[in-house]
């Protein structure tokens, strides 16, 4: 994650949640329970990757536009 806004919530003792949405528009949330040293995490992806199976690679930020779209 780079140069991106990312939100940040307290749910329990030493237990956090932090969400984002990449260039792409995949969501990505994480749970962090500090306490017990675990990570959870949950991706969704956007209906793209689902109608474009051609589309779907791996590729470094920079080479989506500011719109999430592949340049």
């Amino acid at each position: 994650m780079k140069d991106q806004q990312a939100y940040i919530v307290r749910v329990g003792e030493s237990i956090y949640k932090i969400s984002w949405t990449e260039p792409t528009g995949t969501d990505v949330s994480l749970i962090v329970n500090l306490g017990d040293k675990l990570f959870h995490g949950t991706i969704f992806f956007p209906r793209w990757v689902m109608n474009n199976p051609e589309e779907n690679r791996l590729l470094p930020e920079r080479s989506y536009s500011a719109d999430g779209l592949l340049s």
